[in-house]
C-alpha cells in the first residue's frame, strides 16, 4: 500500500491517523466540545492531517481545519474524499 506523505516532514501516513495516543486526545478533545451547549461550529487551528477535524464532522459539526502544511491539508482533503463530506480545510 502507498503511503501519502508530508512533504515537510519526515512522517508517513497511510491516512489521516495519530496512532494510539493521538485516538486518547483526538476523544477527549470531543468530549469536551460535545459537552458544550449550542456549539456547531468548530474551528481546528494547526489540523494537520485532518483526523480530529474529520471525527468533528462525522459528528456533524461545522469544521474549518486550519494548517500551515500544504501536504498535511492534502492528506486532510484525501482522508475526507473517501470518507464523506469535506470539512472546511485551509
Amino acid at each position: 500500500m502507498s503511503t501519502t506523505r508530508y512533504k515537510e516532514f519526515e512522517w508517513h501516513a497511510p491516512k489521516a491517523a495519530n496512532g494510539e495516543a493521538g485516538m486518547g486526545l483526538t476523544q477527549k478533545f470531543i468530549d469536551i466540545v460535545t459537552a458544550l451547549d449550542y456549539v456547531e461550529r468548530v474551528c481546528d487551528l494547526g489540523c494537520g492531517n485532518g483526523f480530529m477535524a474529520g471525527r468533528l464532522a462525522e459528528l456533524g459539526y461545522d469544521v474549518t481545519g486550519i494548517d500551515a502544511s500544504e501536504s498535511g491539508i492534502a492528506i486532510a482533503r484525501l482522508y475526507r474524499c473517501q470518507s464523506g463530506p469535506e470539512p472546511g480545510v485551509k
